[in-house]
């Protein structure tokens, strides 16, 4: 299974005379949807899509008062879509250009399918697409066009957030009560198995860990609206994650997608977000 992704890709699309020119994304002016290009609510989730700067939010949501409300904007988690170059034998990401998208998909709350192209700096486009079924949310990220001579990868960017954001000098004791129950669990792509308590002092792109990516992951906080998150491809073995962990698991960290590279003709694989 290959992950360097398309050293030499030269315009393998053709993008449709129908797509709009480079431009920020359309936009929602209603609430709760204010300057959102795509929305999508389910029971237990909100998704949006920023119509300026392209990435989505997950709004979880609890029931309050007979009706379900989303819970504190800073347990929401964000979604990126990325582009990374590499360069001196090191992974750097390249931003969107101002402007940088095109679609033919308008504003709304009602596309359960919907694509977009992004211009990065440096000219390379990425396509995401997106297909939204009930608690999953599936997307695809693929290099449509580059002059770039240096491997690249586009990939989806999940930011688990500071989910309890502890100020103050804690006990361990404390801590563990605190986060009891709270629990992450991954499939390496080599097959092990993990189990962590959030509390754990364990940092997870660890070599001992999943340095060399996981094929499934998942997140269960009683700070998520005691609900699990869960990361995996939709086929198996077409795709792997990576990690970002900067500080103690409770404090927040990056997993971040990639596709497996695919043969001309094949389908283009896909991350699902599953929410229960």
């Amino acid at each position: 299974m290959k992950f360097t992704s398309f050293p030499h890709l030269i315009g393998a699309l053709l993008i449709s005379a129908s797509t709009l020119g480079a431009d920020e994304l359309p936009i929602l002016t209603e609430k709760p949807w204010e300057g959102v290009w795509v929305g999508y609510e389910e029971r237990e989730f909100d998704y949006a899509i920023g119509g300026k700067e392209g990435a989505a939010k997950i709004y979880l949501k609890v029931k309050s008062k007979g009706e379900m409300e989303r819970i504190s904007l800073f347990r929401a988690l964000d979604v990126h879509f990325v582009l990374e170059e590499e360069i001196g034998g090191k992974w750097q990401k390249r931003s969107v250009e101002k402007d940088g998208f095109e679609t033919t998909q308008a504003a709304s709350v009602d596309a359960e399918k919907f694509e977009l192209i992004a211009t990065h700096k440096g000219g390379t486009k990425i396509k995401v697409v997106h297909e939204l079924d009930g608690e999953e949310i599936k997307i695809s990220t693929s290099i449509v066009e580059t002059e770039s001579k240096n491997p690249l990868r586009a990939g989806v960017e999940v930011v688990i957030p500071d989910l309890y954001r502890i100020r103050e000098e804690i006990e361990e004791r404390e801590l563990k009560k605190k986060l009891k129950g709270d629990e992450i669990r991954a499939v390496g792509i080599d097959g092990r198995k993990f189990k962590f308590d959030l509390h754990d002092e364990v940092n997870l792109g660890d070599e001992k860990v999943l340095a060399k990516g996981a094929a499934e992951f998942s997140v269960e906080s009683k700070n998520l609206a005691k609900k699990t998150i869960s990361l995996s491809s939709e086929v198996a073995k077409t795709g792997k994650i990576l990690f970002d962990q900067r500080k103690s698991l409770h404090e927040g960290f990056k997993a971040t997608w990639y596709p497996a590279e695919t043969a001309e003709g094949k389908s283009v694989p896909q991350l699902v977000i599953e929410i229960e």
